[in-house]
């Protein structure tokens, strides 16, 4: 089973090139409000031995705007 780790989204690779905008939003609005319990659940990413980088499988929206706000992420 994975365990959660704390990591700096600029360490992980993304996997897809397109955001949601309502989603970003919607991210965006819980941060300002103090809404934490809705955001979305942690990203899930897996770790590339080659490259010795994190590879993001899911979450995308949730690391962009983190990075954006220069938050560590659960993942």
């Amino acid at each position: 089973m994975g365990t959660f780790r704390y990591l700096e989204p600029r360490k992980i690779q993304p996997s897809q090139d397109f955001l949601k905008e309502n989603t970003l939003g919607f991210i965006l609005r819980c941060y300002f409000k103090n809404k934490k319990e809705e955001l979305p659940p942690p990203p899930f990413v897996r770790f590339n031995p080659k490259t010795r980088r994190y590879v993001a499988i899911d979450g995308h929206n949730l690391l962009a705007v983190n990075d954006l706000l220069r938050k560590k992420t659960k993942v």
